[in-house]
């Protein structure tokens, strides 16, 4: 009572008159009030009536209203299990803005039957409707009259495990670079993943107490989400932006453009800043949004250090992060008082803080746990392996997330689809090439010889690397052993140049070094018949793609080639570098086009009613291109001339391919057939769990 009195100075207009940890922030404030204050007050009591604490809590009365007029309720100090609707009363009732709070105590009073009239799919802490309505009288009679609730100690809670399927038809959002796919708030109440549905990928909110996933409006090609720190919001990426939406509904807000840049992953701090890592650099904005800024830190841990899916430890002074050292992923901590970066771990992606005392992260689809000290910032234990089969995306994150109270979620085994390669002839006739495994190819080139595929090859529990498969027999070699997004030969076959973290790297076929860096590249397409220059796309200033070529010598020199306000990407030098096609959006939809290289001259539209990925035959007489599900080709003379667009094939072929030495197959990629079907895992009282297998020291 001595840290919370009641204020009762004089009642004029302007005074402060009641019990501070009760009040409403026009209350605080000395404005006039209303019964919405006392909806407030209701929302007080029942938050401590669930919570056994004070929604507002301070050693001064100066603390505690501070909080009220600025701050939120420690929503993850309630216990798990309570109903969702219970849960957005409350916070309905606590809205600082007395316009958009709970307008009459009989609608909280509707709200509570409501929120009991359909019980949970899971088991929960709340034994049963008599308590819950126990709890709720036992806040409304608090309403009137302050009290104080003592919580008694929990006995030890039972670890239980259930899944969550997706709805028939509905898959995760999957290939390329995904980012984590599910999220979980900190209270442990709803999972959030990134899901495909009728075509359309997007976000999906799924509370753990029902079997309803629901699509988040406006979330249109969300992917990476990660929640704030009181579970009221979404952050999320979409497109070139990063976004955050209310989990109760509303407009999703743009907060920063990333302007084609690289998004992998975010976290969002307790004192209102969220920490994206940007192309591999470590930014943060305000979570109201507003210009971002950059991170600088020391060069410990590598002189091109890069920061990929960070999380910030509690108390907001450290992040994790994970990152690349010497080809070897590393679990970096960065001190966000000192810039200083330290390693904490060899050989580990995707960090995750347990509030139990433990660091957690992923190493080729096994979870590992280490004892951690959160004051000096440090392991002091050994990692162990806590949980397996574990999905894992193409850069290095895991699909995994823990909430506050201990509440584990995780997607196992496969989520991407298993592809294999296929020779497809000109009538659509194909056979199998290579080995099947659980995998998924991408970007598959032929060497000038036509004896070597270069192509990205990502394991289902490792990300993707360069592999080499020799044409005859079909054997598999890996040559890179760092994360290798594509691949292009060099003109005389004896190396590729590999496209990885925003440069292009040489990898010698026959050295057994490191591969040498080269020169600065967004997305690597094509090279040079003298295997002098690339040619590259990525985001100009304005976020529109274009493309350039960058000398290979060392140099590093770069000129803009295609330069619009339209998109321009996909480009490929013809065999004798005089022509450059590409595709641009400039027409509404993508179109092949073939200009002059290096210039001057006008472009020429070579294909009708749209296309994409172009590529030479060798002779350089023929253009190929595909439209959705088709394969075309159009003659192409050498004083840029085309013939008329003819239909080859169709079917179901993954993007990306390549045209054999005469023209007459292509070297496609196919998806496997799998009766699995994706599902989420959740456990609840994982901490209990995690104390067993991990002891503290």
């Amino acid at each position: 009572a001595s840290q919370s009195p009641t204020l009762t100075k004089n009642t004029a207009l302007g005074a402060i008159l009641g019990t501070a940890s009760y009040m409403s922030p026009e209350q605080a404030r000395g404005k006039t009030v209303d019964k919405r204050t006392d909806i407030w007050a209701f929302g007080c009591c029942l938050f401590e009536a669930l919570a056994g604490r004070r929604a507002f809590e301070g050693e001064t009365v100066a603390d505690v209203l501070s909080k009220v007029l600025q701050r939120e309720p420690e929503w993850s100090a309630l216990p798990r299990g309570i109903p969702r609707a219970l849960r957005r009363l409350m916070k309905k009732c606590l809205e600082k803005d007395p316009d958009r709070r709970v307008h009459d105590i009989a609608d909280a009073g509707l709200e509570l039957e409501e929120s009991l009239s359909a019980p949970p799919a899971a088991e929960t802490h709340l034994q049963s409707r008599t308590l819950v309505l126990a709890i709720a009288g036992a806040a409304i009679a608090g309403a009137l009259a302050s009290f104080l609730l003592v919580r008694p100690t929990p006995p030890p809670r039972a670890v239980q495990r259930f899944s969550i399927n997706l709805p028939p038809g509905d898959e995760f959002l999957v290939g390329g670079i995904e980012g984590p796919l599910v999220a979980i708030s900190p209270d442990g109440s709803d999972v959030v993943y990134a899901g495909v549905r009728n075509g359309e990928a997007q976000l999906f909110l799924r509370p753990v107490d029902r079997d309803l996933a629901e699509p988040i409006a406006g979330t249109r090609n969300g992917r990476m989400p990660f929640f704030s720190p009181d579970g009221e919001w979404i952050g999320f990426s979409a497109g070139r932006e990063l976004k955050k939406v209310a989990v109760l509904g509303g407009a999703p807000v743009t907060l920063v453009q990333m302007e084609g840049a690289d998004h992998l992953g975010g976290t969002w701090t307790r004192d209102g800043r969220i920490f994206a890592s940007i192309d591999g650099l470590l930014i943060w904005i305000s979570e109201g949004g507003g210009p971002s800024t950059t991170l600088s830190f020391d060069d410990a841990v590598d002189e091109r250090t890069r920061a990929w899916w960070p999380h910030v430890l509690p108390g907001g002074k450290a992040i994790l992060f994970g990152s690349v050292r010497s080809g070897t992923p590393s679990i970096v901590i960065l001190s966000l008082e000192t810039g200083e970066t330290r390693v904490l771990v060899e050989d580990g992606r995707f960090p995750r803080y347990a509030k139990s005392g433990r660091l957690l992260f992923a190493r080729k689809g096994t979870v590992f746990a280490a004892p951690f000290d959160l004051e000096r910032l440090s392991l002091t234990g050994s990692p162990v392996p806590v949980l397996e089969n574990v999905g894992q995306g193409g850069a290095g994150e895991a699909y995994y997330d823990l909430s506050d109270d201990g509440t584990l979620v995780y997607v196992s085994g496969q989520t991407k689809p298993e592809t294999g390669l296929s020779w497809i002839d000109r009538e659509g006739t194909g056979r199998p090439f290579g080995p099947r495994r659980r995998a998924t190819w991408s970007s598959p080139r032929l060497s000038p010889n036509g004896e070597l595929i270069a192509a990205s090859l990502e394991p289902q529990d490792a990300p993707p690397d360069i592999w080499l498969l020799d044409t005859d027999p079909a054997t598999l070699t890996r040559l890179t052993t760092a994360v290798g997004l594509q691949g292009v030969w060099a003109p005389d076959g004896r190396s590729v140049f590999i496209q990885s973290d925003a440069r292009i790297f040489r990898q010698e076929l026959d050295a057994a070094g490191e591969a040498q860096d080269v020169a600065p590249c967004y997305n690597l397409t094509s090279i040079s018949s003298d295997g002098t220059l690339a040619v590259c796309q990525g985001p100009n200033e304005a976020g529109d793609w274009d493309i350039e070529s960058v000398r290979l010598d060392g140099s590093g020199e770069r000129r803009k080639v295609v330069g619009t306000r339209f998109d321009e990407y996909g480009a490929r030098f013809s065999p004798d570098d005089r022509w450059l096609a590409y595709v641009s959006d400039e027409s509404g939809q993508e179109e092949i086009y073939v200009q002059p290289f290096p210039g001057p001259g006008r472009k020429r539209r070579a294909s009708t009613n749209g296309g994409s990925e172009p590529a030479w035959s060798r002779d350089g007489r023929e253009l190929f291109y595909r439209r959705g599900r088709e394969m075309y080709v159009v003659s192409f003379a050498n004083d840029g001339i085309f013939g008329e667009p003819t239909r080859l094939f169709s079917g179901d072929f993954e993007s990306g391919y390549d045209v054999s030495l005469d023209g007459r197959q292509f070297l496609m990629i196919q998806s496997e057939p799998t009766d699995v079907r994706p599902e989420i895992h959740v456990v609840l009282d994982w901490f209990e769990e995690l104390e067993r297998l991990v002891p503290p020291r």
